[in-house]
């Protein structure tokens, strides 16, 4: 114990007398201990759930079409699929580069309050190692990204990392 806790403790026994100092400093010892588990505690839960969140692509399936196609409405993302059927095109992304580059740059995507909707040129399809879990990115012309229906803030590298990969 410090010289000031000492200072304090020998005050506490003056004014309130030893019986309620040996409470008090069983309470404090057992709430000091509480604290260090929950401080120990926390460090461990959010390794585990780190672990789990960071699944392993195994590989990702890239559809798209021409940026330049105009609709008379915006195409939502569950409706890419449906509304550009006979016309999208489709790459099957399996190159462990490409997926480490894309697991990296989805490890810095932060989320936005963009509340409009999107017009969806691109569909990207994650798939994982061990899990039935699928992620889905759909992307604009103009550089708007959702991630399973959240809109992202802007991220230049991830729009253009996947431009790049459907580029003839």
């Amino acid at each position: 114990m410090c010289m000031v806790g000492l200072t304090f403790f020998c005050k506490l026994k003056i004014i309130f007398g030893l019986k309620e100092i040996r409470k008090l400093s069983l309470n404090l010892k057992s709430e000091t201990i509480n604290c260090m588990k929950i401080f120990v505690l926390i460090p461990v839960l959010l390794c585990v759930f780190k672990i789990g969140l960071t699944q392993k692509i195994s590989n990702f399936n890239v559809k798209y079409v021409d940026k330049e196609i105009s609709t008379p409405y915006r195409i939502g993302c569950d409706n890419f699929e449906p509304t550009f059927l006979k016309i999208y095109k489709e790459k099957l992304i399996t190159a462990q580069k490409s997926i480490d580059e894309l697991s990296s740059l989805l490890k810095n995507v932060s989320y936005s309050k963009y509340s409009r909707g999107i017009d969806v040129r691109t569909k990207v399809i994650i798939f994982y190692r061990k899990s039935k879990k699928q992620t889905t990115i759909c992307l604009d012309s103009l550089g708007v990204i959702f991630i399973n229906g959240k809109p992202i803030k802007k991220n230049k590298k991830l729009y253009a990392f996947i431009n790049l990969l459907i580029s003839d």
